[in-house]
């Protein structure tokens, strides 16, 4: 399973985004890509995961970015992975009832 230790969110406007994505979060391990996670306009279809390229691609609508944002920005580690025709996105493990402060 990759890490991804870097990110950059790419904002689209106009009625359906750029090439039909609302925004795209891309993740890297260092310099190097392991996925793009693509946001999808609301009553758009959301095509399949794929991880036929050198990256994962996940499609999610674009009501997820915030929740997407906020756990990459504020977990660690993040990782990803492909499994059963579907990306993964995947904090490391907490203690139960852990407050962060």
């Amino acid at each position: 399973m990759p890490t991804a230790n870097k990110y950059n969110v790419q904002m689209h406007g106009g009625e359906n985004g750029y090439q039909g994505s609302r925004a795209i979060v891309r993740l890297k391990n260092n310099s190097t890509a392991v996925a793009y996670i693509y946001f999808v306009p609301e009553g758009k279809p959301i095509p399949d995961d794929d991880d036929s390229g050198r990256w994962i691609r996940m499609y999610m609508p674009e009501s997820a970015l915030p929740s997407v944002v906020d756990l990459i920005r504020n977990e660690s580690p993040i990782t990803v992975y492909f499994a059963a025709g579907s990306g993964f996105l995947k904090c490391g493990e907490e203690d139960v009832g852990e407050e962060d402060n």
